[in-house]
């Protein structure tokens, strides 16, 4: 896998797809190219961090991520910086289970 091979999901508490936007979820689901959960990490900009000091700069969370090269979520600010600043891209769902988001990206159904 390379350095920047694996999707981030934004998750809440309960593991599903977080409703807000991405930048601020509680914690990140990180998957591999084969669609496997392999990491579930706490968002310091998430509820019960510091939610605004990311607010209009997505490289602090691309930063947070430094494997990923997708995020899924219900909700995405500043789509164009992720994809053309920072090589991201970024993909809004409506799906609440993030396996199957996944899968969904990963099968090109999504």
């Amino acid at each position: 896998m390379s350095a920047r091979d694996s999707i981030a999901v934004g998750v809440d508490d309960r593991g599903q797809i977080w409703s807000g936007h991405f930048g601020v979820a509680p914690y990140y689901r990180i998957y591999d190219r084969t669609g496997q959960s392999v990491e579930r990490r706490l968002n310091p900009y998430g509820p019960n961090g510091d939610q605004h000091a990311h607010h209009g700069n997505p490289a602090l969370v691309a930063e947070l991520l430094p494997e990923c090269s997708v995020f899924v979520g219900r909700q995405m600010g500043n789509k164009e910086c992720l994809a053309k600043e920072l090589g991201i891209t970024p993909v809004v769902t409506g799906e609440s289970a993030p396996d199957l988001a996944v899968r969904a990206l990963l099968t090109g159904e999504m």
